[in-house]
């Protein structure tokens, strides 16, 4: 899932947050390294490659010279949202959990659902423990929003 989300956020899409996130932290990596006048001259020119595809381009030649094979890593960064899942793979279960009632997203408990998704095989408990790939969540609702019963 976070695969996927970072190759919606090359191609200039995905998250807001995590478009912000990307364009902050390497505008300034860009500043401190010599290669921007200012951390906000960087976080532009971070944005400008997200738009233009050649942040995503240079995912791609990224791949290929870690041995990725030509043909995965074009149906990674050129492929459907369906095409990249099936290229990755998928969860054998996906569950949504529905909102019980209308109201609002008060919060949004992080731990609770980290320890949920250990317990399935997202995470490791000591180094070397398996770690399943095809386990995650996504989170379609954010705090403030507005949810009818069912949604």
């Amino acid at each position: 899932l976070e695969v996927l989300e970072a190759l919606e956020c090359l191609q200039g899409g995905g998250p807001p947050d995590l478009r912000h996130l990307v364009t902050a932290l390497g505008g300034v990596l860009l500043w401190q390294c010599g290669m921007a006048a200012e951390a906000e001259q960087g976080r532009e020119r971070l944005a400008r490659a997200l738009d233009d595809g050649s942040a995503l381009g240079t995912f791609e030649a990224m791949l290929g010279a870690q041995g990725v094979p030509p043909d995965t890593a074009r149906g990674l960064c050129a492929g459907t949202p369906a095409q990249r899942r099936q290229l990755l793979g998928e969860a054998k279960v996906c569950e949504e959990l529905p909102a019980p009632q209308e109201g609002w997203v008060q919060q949004v408990r992080a731990l609770p659902l980290a320890r949920v998704l250990h317990g399935l095989g997202a995470g490791r408990s000591r180094a070397g423990d398996p770690v399943n790939p095809r386990v995650g969540a996504e989170l379609l609702v954010g705090t403030g929003q507005h949810l009818r019963a069912g949604e």
